[in-house]
């Protein structure tokens, strides 16, 4: 009974979510292709969750259900290393060929499940359901393509771990070059949920095997639907609110470019132009470099740029006309910092003169000098100061903090 409990409730996330999605698709001027890898990873999760309402409700789909699962579990880790791609993403993501060759090792689930469909009916029950030896070697052959299949299975969950991670890291030193405020743009839980992934299927196959022999070590199929149960929470919840990291910056080329075709001919854009050319006729020398340097010093202290939440790397690099690739070129060879360092420690030591003067609360602070976030002020400040607002101000004011 609680096993059809918890795959209904786990059912009806995976509805629910894949309407909101839909929802969220039909949208105008939205993207909606970095959901599509998104919403079949729900939806194999779905399948994987009906187990248990097969089993018990509708039992002459059993070998119907068993059948499908090589090919719905191959199907599930490239589908999370698609989202992850999409939203990781410099560019709009969309699908294309390229991508199909994460579905290639299907093509052994799909042995493996038309082996299971061949196998004769008593056999495949002597498989899952009987402890009797089988005899047939159509059925041993069957056997040893699952166990293959299992262990490829388990060799490529540990590849796109890896892979996952690298990516995140990558997309991590990526976000420091663009953005300035990045919040809500992590997607470390991805990496979580894809080993949470893993050992949840890696359960499931030491339940199969050994059935409920370790059932008083809470080893046994309810154990398996309370892990799909979660991970579906934690896809869905995370994956609704969680957009391209790189969106932002698309969006804001699109605008500029609109911008451009609307000015082309002025006076202002021709200026432009021609600083922004002036850089890209050649690779950026020590001298390019420093002129560089000093307008980014100019937009620090004189313009303020560091006030707008929502800067970027392109809205820096429209501002003072010089590509972003070689402002991210000056940041890191001739300032040894990024672009998300550059502009939070200009932040920040806007907001200390105004924290010791007492007039202010940290929230108002932080918003007022360009952080969308307390917790992020919190934590950059301590960053770069080695201790919080409130210790800070205690420690220079003797003040506490609002």
């Amino acid at each position: 009974m609680i096993s059809l409990i918890l795959s209904a409730m786990t059912l009806a996330i995976v509805a629910f979510s894949l309407y909101l999605m839909c929802e969220q698709i039909s949208q105008p001027h939205n993207y909606p292709s970095y959901h599509y890898p998104l919403m079949l990873a729900l939806l194999c999760l779905g399948l994987l969750s009906t187990g248990t309402i097969v089993f018990k409700l509708f039992p002459n789909m059993t070998r119907l259900y068993i059948i499908l699962l090589p090919i719905i579990i191959y199907a599930l880790l490239p589908s999370i290393w698609l989202y992850h791609k999409a939203i990781t993403s410099k560019e709009v993501w969309s699908p294309s060929k390229a991508a199909l060759k994460h579905f290639v090792p299907m093509l052994l689930a799909v042995i493996v499940s038309v082996s299971l469909l061949l196998l004769p009916i008593s056999e495949f029950n002597k498989m899952f359901f009987s402890e009797h030896d089988m005899q047939d070697t159509q059925a041993a052959l069957t056997i040893y393509l699952f166990l293959a299949a299992s262990l490829t299975w388990c060799l490529l969950s540990l590849m796109y771990s890896f892979a996952i991670f690298r990516q995140t890291v990558i997309y991590r030193q990526e976000l420091n070059n663009m953005f300035a405020n990045q919040h809500g743009k992590s997607v470390w839980w991805i990496e979580q949920l894809t080993i949470l992934l893993v050992l949840t299927l890696l359960y499931c196959l030491f339940i199969l095997i050994f059935d409920n022999r370790f059932e008083t070590f809470f080893l046994s199929e309810t154990g398996v639907f309370v892990l799909l149960l979660i991970l579906v929470w934690v896809l869905a919840s995370n994956g609704l609110k969680q957009k391209p990291g790189f969106a932002e910056t698309n969006e804001t080329a699109v605008s500029l470019s609109n911008v451009d075709s609307q000015n082309k001919g002025g006076f202002l854009e021709d200026n432009r132009s021609d600083e922004i050319s002036k850089y890209q006729r050649s690779a950026l020398d020590a001298e390019q470099s420093e002129r560089i340097a000093k307008k980014l010093e100019h937009v620090i202290k004189v313009d303020n740029v560091y006030l707008d939440p929502a800067l970027t790397l392109t809205k820096l690099s429209r501002h003072i006309s010089v590509p972003s690739q070689y402002i991210s070129q000056t940041l890191s060879q001739n300032m040894h910092t990024t672009f998300f360092d550059h502009i939070n420690e200009a932040r920040i030591k806007a907001a200390i003169p105004m924290l010791l003067e007492g007039k202010k609360g940290v929230l108002e602070i932080a918003m007022h000098v360009g952080f969308n976030a307390k917790s992020s002020f919190y934590k950059f400040f301590k960053r770069y100061t080695g201790v919080t607002p409130r210790e800070f101000r205690k420690q220079n004011t003797n003040q506490d903090i609002k």
